[in-house]
């Protein structure tokens, strides 16, 4: 299976699963663990833009980019950074277009650690 490096850095999902490696459970566990976070903290990210809260964008994006970092899906990441950085500095512009690329990024992440399970 190719993986897109856009998505998913190989180098890091290859050091979790060499980590993982003689207990796949655990690698199940954290993408699990993963694809439960990412929902709630994009739900977050939705709703600091809605009311332009841009602290609670703020700290819900450094969550969602941490997380992702840590399992390699640097789309996410990416993306989350992104947002965090506008959050920082007070800018509204875009939010909502790099809204919709998170969640189509997410989505497409997902699809493919489900194939890791």
């Amino acid at each position: 299976m190719t993986i897109d490096p856009n998505l998913i850095d190989n180098n890091m999902l290859s050091e979790l699963q060499e980590i993982t490696a003689g207990e796949p459970e655990l690698l199940i566990e954290i993408i699990e663990i993963y694809q439960q976070q990412c929902p709630e903290l994009i739900a977050a990210i939705t709703s600091a833009i809605a009311t332009q809260d841009m602290q609670s964008l703020v700290t819900a994006a450094h969550s969602l980019k941490g997380i992702s970092y840590n399992v390699g899906a640097v789309g996410v990441g990416n993306l989350a950074k992104t947002l965090e950085t506008h959050g920082n500095e007070g800018v509204a512009t875009e939010l909502s277009t790099t809204l919709a690329q998170l969640e189509n990024i997410y989505n497409e992440t997902s699809v493919f650690l489900e194939t890791l399970k």
